[in-house]
């Protein structure tokens, strides 16, 4: 059985939807959030945020509550359990 995406991937993914539906690239996203573009790749490369204070200004840069980023989590997990439950 394997474990899945790891939770940094899948906010990653997110955070990359979330820009390119707002239609900013990574520097003008790094640059509302105090980071260079290589920082908002890396992000969305799957590395993680370093702090919550950073999460929040993701999220108000990209016009969501930091929990609309933050259930992106829990929708995947649920999604990933029930496949598992399911024998898929």
């Amino acid at each position: 059985m394997t474990s899945g995406p790891n939770p940094a991937d899948i906010l990653g993914a997110e955070i990359r939807r979330r820009r390119t539906r707002a239609e900013l690239t990574q520097e003008e996203l790094g640059r509302k959030c105090g980071v260079g573009q290589t920082g908002v790749m890396m992000w969305e490369l799957g590395h993680r945020l370093k702090t919550f204070e950073r999460l929040v200004a993701v999220a108000r840069a990209l016009g969501v509550q930091p929990s609309t980023l933050v259930r992106c989590l829990d929708d995947k997990r649920t999604t990933r359990m029930d496949k598992l439950r399911k024998g898929k």
